[in-house]
């Protein structure tokens, strides 16, 4: 009776072991999915709230990244981030989407950072998804100095 029974309590730990292993892994890789996405969210705040007061015919997407670039987040690739701007001379142009791509003294910048996400445990999982890019819009009425 004993030899049948041999080796079936290592079966089932087995068993048991890989799915939970799997499991603890998806949530790690959820926690820094999200930890990613909130960290991404107060950076580019926190570098919008710094280009508010601009000097006339500054590069403030150059600035934007300095200030995002400085606040050295972890788990954040400087690398990665793509950033854009698009700027509106006043409400009315913003409201018709008439914008200029270089900075001339306008009103209002819409910026726009997209980060490109890599899981950390499974390689090539996510490509072609919505979760492999986050991509955050921040609209800033900027001061002249």
């Amino acid at each position: 009776m004993r030899s049948r029974q041999e080796g079936s309590q290592t079966l089932e730990f087995t068993l048991t072991l890989i799915p939970f292993f799997i499991l603890l892994l998806m949530v790690v890789e959820l926690c820094r999915f999200m930890l990613t996405a909130n960290l991404l969210d107060a950076a580019l705040s926190t570098a919008a709230r710094q280009v508010v007061k601009v000097n006339d015919k500054q590069d403030i997407l150059l600035l934007l990244r300095q200030e995002i670039e400085a606040q050295d987040w972890p788990l954040f690739e400087s690398g990665r981030m793509k950033l854009e701007g698009r700027y509106f001379k006043d409400f009315e142009a913003l409201v018709l989407n008439e914008f200029d791509s270089d900075y001339n003294s306008q009103m209002y910048g819409e910026y726009r950072l997209t980060y490109a996400y890599q899981m950390l445990f499974i390689e090539g999982m996510g490509d072609g998804s919505a979760i492999n890019k986050f991509e955050r819009t921040v609209l800033v009425a900027h001061e002249n100095r």
